[in-house]
């Protein structure tokens, strides 16, 4: 439970002791810490080592090293029967230089079993762990360097159902279901269409550009 520190207020009377602790009961949470950049990274690794249902992360953007780093660790949590779900920002909305590797990027996390779901002008950075662990603030989890950030972490149910329905999980685009089971991208489960290239045809998903899977005739 959180500390009358922590909840920011000083008590002196009973009466006023008791109301923080009907506070307390009130929002229901368990712990909650402020971290800045150098502090985040060496309490969030061991909370993504220990998902035992689904970890959810809203990150408008990606970057290649920071992928590089936690693509292990996502897999490992994939082949643990886990979820890892990502929203992220279309491959539009990243430069015009980058959008060829960004979208190589969301193919790379799709390949080791998380699921990417688009969502247009996204900015939240925000990472939910099982039903209990809610991360929030400024930083990037996904395309992170070296700016000064600062997040903070509530372990608390009823926090988290709340984030959860102020974020709307149900919000992005949607894929085009494939019905015929021979016409389903492998890596986000859309629907194959028949494109043409400088090489040629070929199956590519009704996805793109924020899917780059494609397969020969």
């Amino acid at each position: 439970m959180l500390s009358a520190s922590q909840l920011g207020i000083g008590f002196q009377t009973a009466e006023e002791e008791c109301e923080i602790q009907q506070l307390q009961e009130i929002m229901s949470i368990e712990d909650l810490k402020q971290y800045d950049t150098n502090s985040f990274w060496g309490n969030i690794i061991p909370d993504l080592k220990h998902v035992h249902n689904r970890v959810i992360i809203f990150c408008p953007f990606v970057r290649k090293q920071r992928i590089d780093q936690l693509l292990p660790l996502f897999k490992k949590i994939t082949e643990s029967g886990n979820q890892v779900i990502i929203y992220t920002r279309p491959v539009s909305e990243h430069q015009d230089s980058y959008q060829t590797t960004a979208r190589s990027l969301i193919d790379s996390l799709r390949k080791e079993g998380a699921v990417v779901r688009i969502r247009k002008n996204m900015h939240e950075k925000v990472i939910l762990i099982d039903d209990t662990i809610v991360w929030q603030g400024s930083l990037n989890l996904l395309s992170h360097r070296n700016t000064k950030e600062q997040m903070q972490r509530i372990v608390s149910k009823s926090v988290q159902k709340e984030v959860e329905e102020l974020l709307d999980l149900n919000q992005y685009k949607k894929i085009t279901a494939a019905n015929d089971p021979t016409m389903q991208c492998d890596l986000c489960k859309g629907l194959l269409v028949k494109r043409s290239g400088p090489n040629g045809e070929f199956y590519g998903c009704s996805s793109f550009p924020d899917c780059g899977f494609k397969k020969a005739l």
